[in-house]
């Protein structure tokens, strides 16, 4: 693993573009939501804060592993887990893991099925024939997804060989990003469809809205990797990888927060 580092065939753009990727996503849709919960000033306030404590937390980590390469396999953050904290802290650290990873990839599932169903719903309507029934069903939708798509992407072995795949993903995050500031531009008036949003929501629902302010700037999964397909020179400069990815999707999802609830 040692001479691994040295290797590295990726870039710091590719590096940023996964860190983003894996970041932002779900996290930008269901943002309202915390929003509403929290208020306007709770929520970027703490969508800052979290960014600010997610690349700290992102350098230490990547810190901890460069100094305990030696120790390392597959130089993943779970095994880091394992070497450095020990069996017990790695059971738990891979349930939630697990737990984290079927919830986010059920809420993209979601997001495809609730997506792709009308569109196939207008292409091929129902009341046509029974395969058109079946074709725009919301169980085909998701089938297909998952069989054509997750599961043949979840065979590559490294991150960089997903970097037009994530290229795409962050092309279409910022797309949205864009979308958001500019109808917010628009509408500075103040008018809101769905009426005033206060800034800051007082009652128990402000704590509904933090587990997405966290999981939506959270790219740990993704960092090691990513660090470890740099070559050595590169390596020296990952910070500022990680500056760039957590510092867009900080600034997409407080544009959101401001413009787009």
């Amino acid at each position: 693993m040692t001479e691994a580092l040295d290797r590295g065939t990726g870039t710091l753009a590719a590096a940023a573009v996964t860190l983003f990727v894996g970041a932002a996503g779900a996290g930008l849709l269901s943002y309202p939501y915390a929003v509403l919960n929290q208020g306007i000033a709770l929520n970027v306030g703490l969508t800052v804060l979290v960014a600010i404590l997610m690349v700290y937390s992102d350098l230490i980590i990547v810190q901890t592993a460069y100094n305990n390469r030696r120790l390392l396999y597959m130089y993943t953050y779970e095994e880091l887990v394992l070497r450095v904290l020990g069996p017990k802290t790695y059971l738990f650290a891979v349930a939630t893991i697990i737990i984290g990873c079927f919830g986010t990839l059920t809420g993209f599932l979601i997001i495809v099925g609730d997506y792709g169903q009308p569109l196939l719903a207008n292409v091929c309507p129902p009341s046509d024939s029974t395969t058109c029934t079946v074709v725009a069903s919301r169980a085909f939708v998701v089938l297909v997804f998952a069989v054509a798509v997750v599961l043949p992407l979840s065979h590559f072995n490294r991150i960089h060989s997903l970097k037009w795949g994530s290229a795409l993903a962050a092309a279409t995050v910022l797309a949205v990003c864009g979308v958001v500031l500019q109808r917010g531009i628009q509408n500075v008036d103040g008018s809101r469809v769905a009426g005033p949003v206060e800034m800051i929501s007082p009652g128990i629902n402000v704590f509904l809205g933090i587990p997405i302010s966290v999981f939506s700037i959270g790219n740990q999964m993704q960092l090691l990797p990513a660090f470890l397909e740099l070559p050595r020179e590169k390596q020296r400069r990952f910070h500022l990888a990680v500056l760039g990815a957590v510092g867009t999707c900080m600034l997409c999802m407080s544009s959101r927060a401001v413009l787009d609830t």
